[in-house]
């Protein structure tokens, strides 16, 4: 029997310099299931180092280290050429921030999205930011009816905006209540 970890995407798709973001959220094998509109965000304006996620889980479901990951992706609109930049996010009490060493590359990456945006124009450059977040399951099953809530800062964790709350059957879609989940390590 495979065992498949309960994986959450939320993409937030992105174009030039101001930014609508989309949410989308996806499970194990990127099955889309949810759309909704976000406030517009300027991705080559905002600090890494102040990028910070917040996931409030049922009881019963856990966020173990190296379970939460945020992509940025900038593409070229004239080439199609795509430079992906990954950070694993660390737990800091109640949320998920970059490293210092993510921050900076990061930071590399809005700089490439800045010189192309500078050559090309604003319209012919996008970028899209995701967060991936892993849940492995306690000992007990969750309550499948529960929600699951992902929150994202752009300010250094003083503010957060909801991006996404869905239960986890949503999140699950096409994953049976009795399936296999990941089990978290003891």
């Amino acid at each position: 029997m495979r065992v498949l970890p309960l994986l959450l995407t939320v993409f937030l798709a992105s174009v030039a310099a101001m930014i609508p973001v989309a949410v989308a959220v996806a499970v194990a094998v990127a099955v889309a299931v949810a759309v909704a509109q976000s406030a517009q965000v300027d991705l080559v304006e905002i600090d890494p180092a102040t990028l910070a996620v917040r996931v409030t889980l049922p009881e019963h479901l856990f966020l173990p280290p190296d379970s939460v990951v945020l992509t940025i992706v900038a593409t070229r609109g004239d080439t199609g050429e795509q430079i992906e930049t990954r950070a694993l996010l660390v737990a800091h009490a109640d949320v998920w921030k970059p490293t210092p060493e993510d921050a900076a590359a990061l930071r590399a990456l809005q700089a490439e999205l800045v010189a192309w945006r500078d050559a090309l124009g604003g319209d012919a450059v996008s970028a899209s930011l995701n967060v991936t977040i892993a849940a492995c399951v306690g000992a007990t099953r969750p309550n499948w009816r529960m929600p699951v809530t992902i929150e994202i800062s752009y300010d250094g964790a003083t503010g957060f905006e909801p991006l996404k709350t869905m239960g986890i059957q949503e999140a699950a879609a096409g994953i049976s209540p009795d399936g296999p989940f990941r089990r978290c390590e003891p």
